[in-house]
């Protein structure tokens, strides 16, 4: 299951987030519902959720600062924002910040399963391929180990021009 975080600092917005999320549809999970951007970004390095929905505008630290350091500290988590702010300085700082999803209060729930349902495609299939990827790493660490000792027992025990010869073309080295 993928990890949610909810960021408002409006408790009923983010209670209403946690309500309209199709949860086990989309099999996410909840970490927490916050109230400003730093305690969100304590939240952020304990718990490492997949997932952030957070306001802009927040005491303490604004959804756009917390991106910032989420994005600075190279943490794996994608943003969706949500604001009552339609000021476009706003969706273009988020934008640079990598933020993809920028929806305006009032939440269309529709729309937020939407995105989520897209993010969670994104996040499974990044994770399918780094899976991927380290499965065929090791399967090359192993390979190179198998093809050197072959190549070390060819040539202890026969002519070593041809046992090299045998191992290129057998391998296609």
């Amino acid at each position: 299951m993928l990890k949610v975080l909810s960021v408002d600092d409006e408790k009923k917005v983010g209670e209403l987030i946690k309500a309209l999320i199709e949860w086990e549809r989309l099999e996410l999970s909840l970490v927490d519902v916050v109230l400003d951007g730093k305690k969100a970004y304590e939240v952020i390095l304990e718990e490492k959720p997949d997932i952030v929905i957070t306001d802009i505008r927040m005491p303490n630290l604004s959804g756009l600062e917390l991106i910032k350091h989420v994005m600075e500290n190279d943490l794996d988590v994608r943003f969706s924002v949500i604001s009552g702010y339609r000021y476009f300085e706003y969706s273009q700082t988020a934008l640079i910040y990598g933020v993809e999803d920028y929806l305006l209060k009032p939440i269309d729930e529709i729309e937020l399963n939407k995105i989520l349902d897209k993010v969670c495609r994104e996040k499974r299939q990044k994770q399918m391929d780094e899976s991927h990827t380290k499965s065929l790493q090791k399967k090359y660490r192993e390979s190179k180990h198998i093809l050197h000792r072959e190549l070390m027992d060819r040539i202890m025990f026969g002519s070593e021009e041809q046992k090299v010869e045998e191992i290129t073309q057998e391998y296609g080295v």
